[in-house]
């Protein structure tokens, strides 16, 4: 509950200091009471998210199929509505044993932004 907090204040205080600067890009705002996401879930500061770049929905990265390390290497992104092409694939987590068995291999399992596998 006080992580939560803090990640509200830490979320309003972004916001606020875009407020104070007039947006460059239809993205640089998010609407913390909106809906967002092909899932119709509202916004969640503890959640990752990617604009398209064409109609400028905020979409959850696990929902579209794309991890922030990911989604970060790409110059632009489209959403399946804008971009007929893109094809959601949904994650598949690696087995219990072959994640214990890598976690004990790397000392910096718990940091591992890919745990998620998309084939």
């Amino acid at each position: 509950n006080k992580e939560k907090r803090r990640l509200e204040r830490k979320a309003a205080a972004e916001l606020k200091k875009m407020s104070k600067r007039p947006p460059k890009h239809p993205t640089d705002e998010i609407d913390m009471n909106a809906c967002h996401c092909m899932c119709r879930k509202p916004f969640d500061v503890k959640k990752f998210y990617l604009a398209c770049n064409k109609c400028f929905r905020w979409f959850h990265g696990r929902c579209v199929g794309l991890t922030e390390k990911r989604a970060s290497r790409m110059a632009t992104w489209e959403c399946p509505e804008c971009n007929p092409n893109f094809v959601v694939k949904q994650p598949s987590r690696r087995p219990a044993t072959s994640r214990a068995k890598s976690a004990s291999n790397d000392v910096n399992a718990d940091f591992d932004d890919e745990e998620e596998v998309y084939e």
